[in-house]
Formats: structure tokens, C-alpha cells, sequence
């Protein structure tokens, strides 16, 4: 026969259970200029998803362009933020940031990831604003998931709505184009963020002295029994 206590400290757990869950971010062009780019850099954009960016040295003027580029390490670059607020309070197990690369070189190529303070607004960000921790990661040219879980952890554990990324290439010329005009559209290059987490309930002081209560009260009649 089960021992009450043990029946009790079952109770207790699965009150206090941790509950895992996953979300899978969609992230687009969110550039509203036209047409395939643009010199007029003082743009910004609201919400979540990507703006790819050329540079004046390579490519003339500073620009917003509709594509996610990561050609060698000064052509093309891109900026990107999510909402992460639906994850306040968790604890990211795993976090994978996927994008297909469909132009371009073979690779493989090494990519910097640089995480960076985002507020819901993308502007030209030929270089991250700050720095909040960087990874290098080797892409193909194709589907490709790369591990940024350190990366959203620290945003999340820091009280972040957003988490901001910077992906700048090194060797190779690969991008997907995002325009129409190129036979593209904001989401040709299929870029996600899978997330799975755990959520730990937050424990109010009536949950507490509730199971408290329980608890006290099962050992007492375990005493009463055995007396």
C-alpha cells in the first residue's frame, strides 16, 4: 500500500510541475520600401522579421534590400528581431534559427551571429548597435538550423520583449532573394526561430499555504494512525 506521504510529495510535485511547450517564430521581409532597394536608409520597421542591408563600399550607397544575405563579409548583411514576450519567465531548452539559402555559392561559409538590443523597431544596422553575446555558425546553400540557444537565453533571462540578431558572412556569396521583382516574396527564405522551453508556474502565497496545509495535515493523521 502507498505510504501517504509519499502520495502527498506526489501531489506536491505535479502541483509545482514544470510544463514544456514550443513555439515556432515566422520571420519575413518586413522592409516596405521599393523597389528591389533603396538608398533612403533613415526607414524604419515595426514588428518581428528581417531587413537585408547593402554597404557603400561594395555596393555604392547604404541600403535596405529585399533579401536575407550573408555574402562574404562585407556585401550584403542582415538585421532581425522577434517578439519574444510570450516568453517571459521561461527557461529555453533548445533555440534554432532556420533559413534556407537558395542563391549564391555552395559553402560552406562561417556566419557571425551577433545578439543585440532590439525594441520592436529595425533600422539600417550595417553593425550591431551593441553586442549581447556572438556565435559563429557554418551555413550551406541550403536548409539551414543553427543553434542560438545561449543567445535567447540571455535575452530572456534579462527581462527582454525582443530578441535582435545580426548575421554578417565571411567567404562566400550566398543570399534568397525576398523581392518580387527577383521572382521572390518576404517569405522565400523561410526563416524561423523554433523554440522549446519550460515554464515553471509562479507560486502564489495562497498555493503555498494551501499545499502547506495539505502536507502538515497528512502527517498529522500519519501520527494519529500509527499512534
Amino acid at each position: 500500500m502507498k505510504s501517504p506521504l509519499i502520495s502527498l510529495a506526489a501531489a506536491l510535485t505535479a502541483a509545482l510541475a514544470t510544463h514544456a511547450a514550443s513555439i515556432s517564430y515566422v520571420i519575413t521581409d518586413i522592409g516596405t520600401f521599393e523597389p528591389y532597394s533603396v538608398d533612403n536608409t533613415g526607414q524604419s520597421f515595426s514588428g518581428t522579421g528581417f531587413v537585408g542591408l547593402y554597404e557603400t563600399a561594395r555596393n555604392g550607397a547604404d541600403q535596405f534590400v529585399h533579401l536575407f544575405g550573408v555574402e562574404q563579409n562585407d556585401y550584403s548583411r542582415t538585421a532581425l528581431q522577434v517578439d519574444i514576450s510570450a516568453l517571459a519567465g521561461a527557461t529555453i531548452t533548445s533555440a534554432y534559427l532556420s533559413f534556407d539559402l537558395i542563391d549564391g555559392g555552395a559553402g560552406p561559409q562561417d556566419v557571425t551571429l551577433t545578439s543585440f538590443t532590439a525594441d520592436g523597431t529595425l533600422e539600417w544596422l550595417w553593425t550591431p548597435p551593441d553586442v549581447l553575446g556572438t556565435l559563429v555558425r557554418s551555413v550551406v546553400d541550403s536548409p539551414n538550423s543553427l543553434d542560438v540557444t545561449s543567445l535567447l537565453q540571455e535575452r530572456v533571462s534579462n527581462g527582454a520583449n525582443w530578441f535582435g540578431l545580426h548575421l554578417q558572412g565571411s567567404t562566400e556569396y550566398m543570399w534568397t532573394y525576398t523581392s518580387a521583382g527577383e521572382d521572390g516574396n518576404p517569405d522565400s527564405a523561410n526563416v524561423r526561430l523554433n523554440v522549446e522551453f519550460a515554464n515553471v508556474p509562479e507560486a502564489t502565497p495562497g498555493s503555498v499555504l494551501g499545499l502547506a496545509g495539505i502536507t502538515i495535515g497528512g502527517l498529522a493523521l500519519l501520527r494519529r494512525r500509527r499512534n
